[in-house]
């Protein structure tokens, strides 16, 4: 016999029990080992009643089963006859686990290999399916009323328990709704096609080819020096470590657990942060005495501040991760340099765009130790070697395991402190490439830096800007710059953007770079020059808005689904962002603007049916709709520039 449960956002545990029948005892035992530990750590942020759903078996509703469940304040109501697939959705769970296992290519004939199968199956099925299931709990409880008492369906003859329980454990929150948008985003990402390398030899061999290909990369084959992977202190004795001195406090860790989104991958300890969040009273003295003395994403969100405030200042053509600026804010940079080298300096600019191949993976992690040696505390820097030195690496695919190696560069994906490390690891490159030191902000013109900056940085996305005659000689440096510090560019992936009378070819590692006539950069299209692409941007924006707009529809925010204020909310979060996106930097033309707008129509139509001429979404959040017949536009070129100037 089978045990299973699930509610409307993930499947809980499934109990295989070795018996032709289950008593009480047995049931309450599974009730205790196994469903209330799951319940109480899927209830923990909740804000909402749970209500515990089961059919009419004997073991369900006996006398010591009914006083177990009221002792443990497990909450119920009704039963439904067993194997009634009309209110117990559990059963077409079940139904479904038999298909898949039917559709196995090897045959299921054995109980063991039953046991395993029904094990994998409960594993890969989809939270999405829950979902499904139990939002249609209403309409089938509706159902089976209207049958047993055959009369006319009244709403007002359901009790307000039974009218919100029906849907046992999910309903969109109406108040935080932040945590539908989570919930949204989940389906949506679980909804894309996931492809996935795999071998005729098995799972097994999958991962350790892939493991392989790992380890070539993170073998330090490029670095013009051999590196010592584990680095952990200084030749010279280190000053005595002062505990007292230490920057992590336990309002630091608190803030710290609290930032880290939910629903992530653990770590290797297999901590996650909703198993932690709820123990930080009695846990966070611990963890502060424990970072003073010395698990990941805490620790890192505590030192991160620490290490920028400590580290050398970034060149000011970096931008990538910085507080305060983004990737509009560089775009913007771009193009307005190049206006400026047009208008004041009479240079039409040609733009290489360079892309660095396997950009963190590569990192000599040495280089960024002796660069912040000077600059950072001791113990900060002995801590943050141990944080990246020592480092193993494996290989999950399909539940099996490859061998585990040690990364001799690179920095470490998903890290926190990650990116700033890489950018102190690219910093020397823009003033390698200047023929002249930038001169002091305070006693030049802005403009003036135009001729002086000859390059943007945003992470790993490299940008050019250089008079034709001297591109030749940046990107010759650009290479002996990549032979210093042991990382390679990527001529496949690199674009030039010539004006017209610039005819000539460029090379990169003796390849010749392709030209294009657009080139879409930090999602703004740029045009040869440094124009914006204007109609581009807004095409392609309509375009993502158009296929985010039918993911969004399939799974609820049409007519017949979510209700409307709840629709709105995830068009103003999830979809309207994409259509607006670059917008407030550029030139929008009447007609352009009229494009968008009929898009924004479609969307509207998609999510409340009709058609709704310049239907103005802000009103909906109150649930009112008006037809306007003259448009709010968008920003003017005079307005951009006071905001360019202000900021």
């Amino acid at each position: 016999m089978v045990w299973r449960c699930f509610w409307g956002e993930d499947f809980g545990p499934l109990e295989i029990i070795d018996t032709s029948s289950v008593d009480q005892e047995t049931y309450i035992n599974i009730l205790a080992n196994r469903f209330h530990p799951w319940l109480a750590n899927v209830t923990v942020y909740q804000e909402r009643g749970f209500i515990f759903r089961e059919d009419g078996d004997s073991c369900h509703t006996g006398g010591y089963a009914r006083w177990w469940k009221e002792t443990h304040q497990i909450k119920g109501f009704g039963y439904w006859p067993a194997q009634s697939p009309d209110l117990s959705p559990i059963e077409h769970v079940w139904n479904a686990l038999e298909r898949r296992i039917e559709r196995k290519r090897s045959p299921v004939k054995k109980l063991e290999q039953l046991k395993v199968a029904l094990r994998e199956e409960w594993e890969r099925i989809d939270d999405e399916f829950a979902y499904r299931l139990v939002r249609s709990m209403k309409r089938r409880y509706y159902g089976f009323y209207i049958r047993k008492h055959k009369q006319n369906y009244d709403d007002s003859s359901l009790n307000g328990d039974e009218k919100h329980g029906v849907v046992f454990v999910t309903k969109w929150p109406r108040g935080d709704y932040t945590k539908a948008t989570v919930k949204f985003s989940r389906i949506r990402k679980n909804r894309a096609i996931k492809p996935s390398f795999s071998t005729s030899e098995g799972p097994q061999n999958a991962a350790e080819i892939m493991a392989q290909y790992f380890k070539h990369i993170f073998a330090s084959d490029l670095l013009p020096h051999s590196t010592d992977t584990i680095l952990i202190t200084n030749d010279s004795t280190p000053d005595p470590y002062d505990v007292a001195s230490c920057p992590i406090t336990i309002d630091s860790v608190n803030n710290a657990i609290a930032q880290p989104p939910r629903r992530k991958a653990p770590s290797v300890d297999h901590l996650t942060i909703e198993m932690i969040a709820p123990l930080t009273d009695n846990l966070t003295p611990i963890l502060v005495h424990l970072f003073q003395l010395c698990w990941r994403k805490i620790l890192e969100k505590c030192l991160y501040l620490d290490l920028v405030d400590q580290s050398p200042p970034l060149d000011i053509t970096q931008d990538g991760f910085r507080e305060a600026r983004g990737t509009i804010d560089q775009a913007l940079c771009l193009i307005e340099s190049c206006s400026i080298l047009r208008k004041r300096h009479r240079i039409n600019p040609t733009l290489a765009f360079l892309d660095i191949k396997s950009a963190y993976n590569t990192v000599d992690r040495s280089y960024i130790w002796r660069t912040l040696q000077p600059c950072l505390d001791s113990a900060l820097l002995d801590l943050l070697k141990n944080l990246f030195n020592e480092v193993q690496i494996e290989v999950i695919l399909d539940n099996a395991k490859s061998s585990r190696f040690s990364p001799k560069t690179g920095v470490l994906q998903g890290s926190i402190l990650s990116p700033f490390l890489y950018s102190i690891y690219i910093n020397q490159l823009p003033s390698f490439l200047r023929a002249h030191p930038l001169p002091h902000k305070a006693e030049n013109d802005p403009v003036d830096f135009a001729l002086s900056v000859n390059c943007l940085l945003y992470a790993d996305d490299v940008v050019l800007i250089a008079f034709s005659a001297q591109l030749p000689a940046i990107l010759q440096k650009c290479e002996e710059h990549s032979y210093q510090l042991g990382y390679r560019w990527n001529p496949v992936k690199c674009t030039i953007l010539a004006p017209p009378e610039d005819t000539q070819s460029y090379t990169l590692y003796d390849t010749i770079l392709p030209k294009q006539n657009s080139f879409s950069y930090l999602g703004i299209p740029i045009r040869p020059g440094g124009y914006f692409h204007t109609q581009e941007l807004i095409q392609g924006n309509i375009n993502k808005v158009l296929k985010t707009m039918n993911e969004t529809a399939m799974i609820g925010v049409n007519p017949a689904g979510f209700d409307r204020l709840l629709s709105v909310r995830f068009y103003t979060q999830i979809v309207h962002p994409q259509l607006e996106y670059g917008l407030v930097i550029s030139m929008v033309k009447f007609r352009e603007f009229q494009k968008t707008e009929y898009c924004q129509n479609q969307c509207l139509r998609r999510m409340f049916g009709g058609w709704l001429p310049f239907f103005n979404p802000s009103n909906a959040l109150f649930g009112e709709s008006t037809f306007n017949e003259k448009s709010c536009p968008y920003p003017t070129s005079q307005i951009h520039t006071s905001i360019s100037e202000f900021t």
